[in-house]
């Protein structure tokens, strides 16, 4: 396979694809030298050190560790959901304030993909979701022994920017180490980690809640991210850029004269700054998919916190459940979630056989058909949860069918986003991974603050009548994309 190149960025920045199968591209300087240059910018045929030829346990096990990364990570953000009546009586503050404690967060999540995606295009993946894991850990510690509301919202912001790190890593972490071919199946994996975590995270919460007292979900956190880091310690760098790098420092140990392409710029401050954390923005303003992408996940993705909000003040307001059987019905977005796991893999076969007619690897077009069953359901669940959730004559399943539709609908449409930017962006996924992580955190920050007052001014009822004619309104950007995305991309300096 030809290496793709874009003869308009920076030699740092037109490196090669996370993984070409071409032999290593060993070419001299310019002649005047005693020894010639051996560029290290590629992975030589069935090269052990490329993770696509990973053995199938090695890339099982690296799979594994990181989607319980994930996992933790996305769970401890919806885990305060039931801790909020008790922070309200211990702190005296109103709900809006005590929801704080998930809303800085949130904003952690915002602020931090501009960090670790710089992190990782620099220094690699390994040591990205790693540093960034471990001071998610330590800021478990004053959530923990919680003295007061200020270092509550001091710790649970510093969890949410370190421990995004995990979720703008995973993406191209799993690009890194699965082919074309079982990508499908990789993002079914993927989308379970990071939408099962919240669905799960409030009933987990309410048990800690109920039996031991907030802080105790901190300590738990802490006990499963202890056992993750030491499984950590067996996994393996998979980016390219970095493996290269190595790959030349021990070439020159040995007296040749090799070469990488991250060396070519090195990873300062400044560099890191103007190429590396800025470039999430300048790809939102410049590429037109990346940007619908972006804010269609984001939407979809403030919906989800939304209904996780709205199904304990359904079952505990509206239907009087007792504390923990009220928690209980968020697991109905674990069914969406698992449903759309089952959907990528059953139509993975029909994407290869796409793309063998089509005589390529990847048809990022493609990987939009999904999205497109997601806009169509997505406005459903919310009319139906809207409609049923807050009358007390209407079964209580009602409501838990829309959930658990709106949760296949926003898991799907998220997933099918992580994988048109994976075969559409190449070694810059990373960035765009980081645009998409920013958005979807400032929609679901601002989804948080304003749906109190929403329900106050608009009922229940009418509050997700109006999140369901936005979903209407937008439903025709995945159609629109898939239609246009080619000649948007073929535009785009971001595309191999």
């Amino acid at each position: 396979m030809n290496i793709p190149t874009a003869e308009k960025l920076s030699d740092l920045e037109k490196g090669p694809e996370p993984h070409p199968v071409s032999s290593l591209q060993d070419s001299t300087g310019t002649g005047t030298g005693p020894s010639p240059i051996i560029h290290v910018k590629a992975f030589e045929e069935g090269d052990p050190e490329n993770p696509h030829n990973f053995p199938l346990s090695r890339k099982l096990y690296h799979t594994i560790v990181l989607v319980l990364f994930c996992f933790t990570c996305s769970m401890s953000s919806a885990m305060y959901t039931p801790a909020l009546g008790d922070i309200e009586e211990k702190y005296n503050v109103t709900r809006e304030v005590a929801l704080m404690s998930t809303g800085v967060l949130l904003m952690g999540f915002i602020i931090g993909p501009i960090i670790w995606s710089a992190v990782n295009e620099a220094f690699g993946r390994w040591y990205s979701w790693t540093i960034g894991f471990f001071l998610f850990q330590l800021f478990q510690i004053p959530t923990g022994v919680d003295p007061n509301f200020r270092t509550l919202l001091v710790g649970r912001f510093f969890q949410g920017l370190f421990g995004v790190s995990t979720l703008v890593t995973f993406g191209a972490s799993m690009s890194d180490i699965w082919g074309y071919k079982t990508r499908g199946f990789s993002a079914a994996i993927a989308v379970f980690s990071i939408f099962a975590a919240p669905a799960l995270g409030p009933f987990i919460g309410s048990l800690l809640v109920e039996f031991a007292g907030f802080g105790y979900i901190s300590w738990l956190v802490m006990m499963l991210g202890a056992i993750l880091l030491v499984l950590n310690m067996f996994v393996k760098e998979t980016a390219a850029p970095v493996i290269f790098h190595r790959k030349a420092i021990r070439m020159r140990k040995e007296g040749l004269n090799a070469r990488a392409p991250i060396e070519e710029v090195p990873p300062t401050l400044m560099n890191l700054a103007t190429k590396y954390c800025i470039r999430p923005f300048i790809m939102l303003v410049e590429d037109k998919a990346l940007a619908f992408l972006c804010v269609y996940a984001g939407i979809s993705y403030g919906l989800l916190y939304t209904i996780l909000i709205a199904l304990p003040v359904t079952f505990a307001e509206y239907r009087h459940f007792s504390f923990i059987p009220t928690y209980l019905p968020s697991i109905a977005v674990l069914v969406g979630v698992v449903i759309t796991s089952l959907h990528l893999c059953v139509t993975n076969g029909a994407y290869i056989r796409a793309a063998e007619k089509a005589g390529v690897l990847m048809l990022p077009d493609q990987r939009l058909k999904p999205m497109m069953c997601g806009a169509i359901f997505l406005p459903i669940g919310l009319f139906i949860f809207g409609w049923t959730a807050p009358f007390t004559n209407v079964h209580w399943m009602g409501p838990i069918v829309g959930a658990a539709i709106v949760g296949y609908a926003t898991s799907i449409i998220f997933i099918a986003a992580i994988m048109y930017m994976i075969e559409s962006y190449g070694h810059f996924a990373s960035s765009a991974f980081a645009a998409n992580a920013i958005i979807r955190s400032m929609v679901a920050v601002l989804f948080l603050l304003v749906f109190s007052r929403m329900v106050e001014a608009m009922t229940l009822q009418g509050a997700f009548s109006f999140f369901g004619g936005i979903s209407i309104l937008i439903a025709p950007g995945p159609f629109i994309l898939f239609k246009y995305g080619k000649v948007w991309r073929s535009l785009s300096k971001w595309t191999p």
